[in-house]
């Protein structure tokens, strides 16, 4: 079970909106698996406070496409639904006339249904042209349903859901309202890292209340039910052969997961330690591996 949530564009609230989900199955007792489009240290970091699971990057530049079907049968075989969260716009990649790199090119060699994310403020009708576009652009990327963000309210939010039902025949599954309270702050490489951001645990789950009284889950979950199963091969850990040191504390957290399995897999015991914190390197080191 999978599902891909994209964006119309950056700072449509995507990351704010997969949180509040990730937080909301979460609660009803689901393990979620967390994806997140292209080379992004700083989204899988926020996934992974929300679902207590290691969120996972896929990135359709740097990796083929049957690593990444492998990375994704690797890691969500045993969750009880993956979410994969885009990048930019939908649509956006290495360049304008290519979707590689893109959330859409993603979704689409994963055979993953898409939730599109939109900013619902200041728009009614006009938001059915928006979507519209975004499912005509490129058939081959099934757009299976809409969450609508920034929304005034409920009667709001049902003139742009009647809109697109009716002129796109897409379901809208259900919106945010505007609210500076679950707000994630960005600066110039993109969201603040979630090691920086206070009380970042109850702004998480006030959205994820805010999500289970205003998106149906039950219908997001029974989109994601048509994404295709990937199957994978399970490594054989070898045997430690080398001790490798990993900073790791808030000033040093710019990793990902799959890198750091990579080099157990290989036969490297990973030695935690703090740069901030502690004096001494931890002893018997062979390296050490900085992010």
């Amino acid at each position: 079970m999978r599902i891909m949530l994209a964006g119309t564009s950056s700072d449509v609230g995507k990351t704010t909106v997969v949180l509040g989900i990730m937080r909301a199955l979460r609660n009803r007792g689901l393990k979620v698996q967390g994806y997140k489009a292209g080379p992004d240290y700083i989204d899988t970091a926020f996934h992974t406070f929300a679902t207590g699971v290691p969120s996972r990057n896929l990135d359709t530049w740097m990796l083929e496409e049957s690593v990444i079907k492998e990375l994704l049968g690797k890691h969500s075989f045993d969750a009880d639904i993956a979410i994969m969260e885009g990048v930019m716009g939908m649509y956006d990649g290495a360049d304008v006339k290519s979707l590689v790199g893109s959330s859409a090119h993603l979704a689409k060699i994963t055979d993953t249904p898409t939730i599109l994310v939109i900013n619902g403020a200041g728009v009614a009708a006009s938001a059915a042209a928006t979507v519209l576009g975004f499912k005509m652009f490129d058939p081959n990327v099934e757009v299976a349903g809409v969450i609508v963000n920034k929304v005034s309210g409920e009667g709001h939010y049902q003139l742009i859901k009647e809109a697109i039902e009716h002129h796109v025949g897409i379901p809208c599954v259900g919106y945010l309202t505007k609210n500076e309270n679950i707000s994630l702050k960005s600066r110039h490489l993109g969201l603040i890292p979630s090691v920086e951001v206070e009380a970042l645990d109850s702004k998480i789950d006030e959205v994820s209340k805010m999500i289970e009284s205003t998106v149906d889950l039950d219908i997001l979950m029974s989109l994601a039910s048509n994404a295709k199963i990937h199957k994978f091969t399970k490594p054989e850990h070898k045997t430690k052969v080398l001790r490798i040191g990993l900073p790791l504390d808030n000033a040093f957290n710019f990793y990902y997961q799959d890198n750091l399995e990579l080099l157990e897999e290989m036969g490297c015991e990973l030695i935690k330690f703090s740069p901030i914190k502690d004096q001494i390197l931890p002893e018997g080191l062979d390296g050490l591996y900085i992010g």
